[in-house]
């Protein structure tokens, strides 16, 4: 039977929650609510939170972090070993300051881009053979760059909210086709 790993990348704690840096996990999360039976439980030993649907034809192993953005290879790494996945069998959802705000850009075998987390990732996992599901979250300001790490760890306002809930759905049931 074939395995997945689809990991949605953020922060811990609540204080990061809704952070624009933490679309990834929010956008996995609600996938595990919607599909799948039980709860995320928090994995110690793989640094992750998890949920596992099973497929007839495959399981897929729904993953978010519990170590910081930029540490995020470390769990990815852990979770790939301990499955026995293979890289091409893994999804990573996260955010890209440079994608339009809402559009999605699925790329495959792709560089960072300048996300550190990714960074993180391809090192652990010496390669870049993976998918990589970019969320766009670019401000409609030009943000300095100094700028850049407060405002990915700041909330959407109310109209990014609105906007972001049918993003988030797409790429719901886009794994929902990954995944059957």
């Amino acid at each position: 039977m074939q395995s997945i790993l689809i990991v949605g990348l953020g922060n811990p704690g609540e204080k990061y929650e809704y952070n624009r840096h933490n679309i990834g996990q929010r956008i996995v999360q609600e996938y595990g609510e919607k599909f799948g039976q039980g709860k995320f439980k928090i994995n110690p030993k793989l640094s992750a939170s998890l949920k596992t649907i099973d497929q007839p034809i495959q399981k897929v192993f729904l993953a978010m972090p519990t170590t910081f953005m930029n540490d995020s290879g470390e769990a990815v790494k852990k979770m790939k070993n301990f499955f026995k996945i293979k890289t091409e069998n893994i999804i990573i959802v996260r955010d890209d300051i440079d994608l339009e705000f809402g559009k999605i850009k699925i790329k495959k075998d792709s560089s960072s881009g300048g996300h550190h987390g990714i960074d993180s990732i391809i090192e652990n996992l010496k390669t870049k053979n993976f998918t990589q599901i970019k969320i766009g979250i670019k401000s409609e300001y030009k943000i300095p760059k100094e700028k850049i790490p407060d405002f990915v760890t700041s909330d959407f306002n109310r109209k990014e909210k609105k906007e972001l809930t049918q993003t988030i759905e797409s790429v719901v049931k886009m794994f929902d086709l990954i995944a059957h």
